[in-house]
């Protein structure tokens, strides 16, 4: 699904007005019916009370439209029509100038802002500013947000959180929401929201001419959805034996981190590839064939640590850093596995990651058809600190286009480059996932899919898609507080089964 920069919001905006020879008003109203869908479907009470907020432009008069049609549906509403320009838009004048009679409503002043009693109410709608904004609040109105975001209510943000800039996220204070509902297309602002989570629960809001003009604008932003990790997948193959499979090979466990090699080999299992062999100290070689009996065991000569490696012949994916230690011989030996094994994709993750940071131009080793996973920790190690969130997409974009790989930036929304220079947008994880062995997990899914021959850019997406998925269905049973890294990979299978 595409992410649309401001820019491309209102060309698409445009070209709907002007193809279909509708009036921005009447747009309005089509957003407004989506936006309201999206509420009777969530079954808010109907006797919830509902404050309204609206501003002076677009995002106003979809609160005013979302108003009136709720107040229709039988909703207890009050709306406040705040001055946020010395002129309204020529669509608010239009859709404020006949309010039902049912409709409580008031006008506020810039200068009555911060006068202004706010009675709480049980649910907020912030239709202030949407995508149109394009300066910072005034001070009045940074008062009233922070006055609003100490309330209880649930708060709802018509397209995009006030204060939030549409193209580059919050820079300052702006609504903090519990829900987002996205109005016909998704803005990149949702997934640059990375400490406070002012987006909330992010919902798509269809509006139907949308569609008819989408495909003609091009976007390097993509949205994962099941829908487009479904047209991935590769259909199964009933006379598939555990040679054809697909068989990969993960490095790591040194004394002491033998879980995270074990993780990363259940997964990789889990995931459907046939063979799996773990590279591990011999002292761990007995333990780790006990707790995972259907894993091939390749035990190094070091009793505690993984010094060297000799790759077997028919291995179609290599995984290298789960848990493998930090020291000098660790670090030739990672040189010399990707050396000897450039034909072979590869993830490279975690302690690999770290011993890449200590490296002169350590960029030049990584071969070709290769995908490194850190989380934002590890990538600022590796390439250096960010002002924001979108200076540090737009810098792996390049850099994946420039050496040809795959990043994999994990976090809440886990963000995804390819060699193509497209970017990929995953937000199905949930913070119960934050816990260690979670990251060792994920390693294991994607070489899995590399064994069974998926491209990087595919594995990758596939990967993160139903690493998410595993975790919420996980979360379901276990919640936010006790989900460990194991409960993913026993829920795999029926992260597969939603995809069916």
């Amino acid at each position: 699904m595409k992410i649309l920069s401001r820019s491309q919001v209102l060309e698409l905006e445009n070209e709907v007005i002007n193809k279909l020879d509708i009036s921005s008003v009447y747009l309005i109203s089509l957003a407004a019916d989506a936006f309201v869908k999206y509420f009777i479907d969530y079954n808010y009470n109907i006797n919830n009370k509902i404050l309204i907020y609206a501003g002076s432009g677009r995002n106003g008069a979809d609160a005013v439209e979302i108003a009136k049609r709720l107040v229709i549906k039988g909703f207890n509403i009050k709306l406040i029509l705040i001055e946020t320009s010395s002129k309204p838009s020529q669509e608010m004048m239009i859709c404020s100038s006949e309010l039902p009679l049912s409709i409580d409503f008031e006008h506020v002043s810039r200068i009555g802002l911060i006068e202004h009693i706010i009675p709480e109410h049980t649910i907020l709608i912030d239709g202030i500013f949407g995508t149109g904004l394009n300066r910072d609040l005034e001070e009045n109105l940074e008062i009233l947000i922070l006055q609003l975001n100490k309330f209880s209510s649930i708060k709802i943000a018509i397209d995009i959180p006030t204060g939030i800039f549409a193209d580059s996220g919050s820079k300052g204070v702006s609504m903090a929401c519990d829900h987002t509902v996205a109005l016909g297309t998704l803005k990149m602002a949702y997934f640059l929201d990375l400490k406070e989570n002012k987006i909330g629960q992010l919902s798509l809001a269809p509006i139907a001419p949308f569609n008819r003009f989408l495909e003609d604008i091009q976007t390097d932003f993509e949205y994962i959805d099941s829908e487009f990790v479904r047209n991935l997948l590769k259909p199964y193959n009933r006379l598939n034996h555990k040679y054809n499979a697909g068989s990969c090979f993960i490095v790591g466990g040194t004394f002491g981190k033998a879980g995270c090699i074990l993780l990363a080999g259940k997964a990789a299992l889990r995931t459907g590839c046939g063979l799996v062999t773990l590279h591990v100290p011999g002292s761990s070689a007995n333990f780790i064939q006990g707790a995972f009996p259907e894993a091939l065991i390749d035990p190094d000569i070091n009793p505690n640590e993984v010094t060297r490696c000799s790759i077997p012949p028919k291995i179609n994916s290599i995984a290298i850093g789960p848990g493998m230690g930090l020291t000098f011989v660790q670090s030739e030996m990672l040189k010399n596995i990707l050396k000897e094994t450039l034909e072979v994709p590869k993830v490279i993750d975690a302690d690999a990651l770290t011993l890449f940071s200590q490296l002169d131009h350590w960029e030049k080793l990584i071969p070709l058809n290769s995908i490194i996973t850190p989380h934002q920790g590890e990538f600022d190690r590796l390439f250096g600190t960010f002002n924001n969130h979108i200076e540090r997409i737009n810098f792996m974009k390049e850099f994946s286009f420039e050496n040809k790989i795959v990043i994999v930036l994990k976090g809440a929304d886990t963000v995804i480059s390819a060699p193509s220079g497209q970017i990929y947008f995953n937000n199905t994880a949930n913070s119960g996932m934050a816990t260690g062995g979670s990251g060792d997990v994920l390693t294991g899914m994607i070489v899995s899919l590399l064994a069974q021959g998926y491209d990087t850019i595919d594995a990758a997406i596939i990967g993160v898609f139903l690493h998410g998925t595993a975790g919420n269905i996980a979360k379901e049973k276990f919640g936010f507080r006790s989900l460990i890294a194991s409960d993913i990979i026993d829920n795999i299978g029926q992260a597969y089964l939603t995809l069916d």
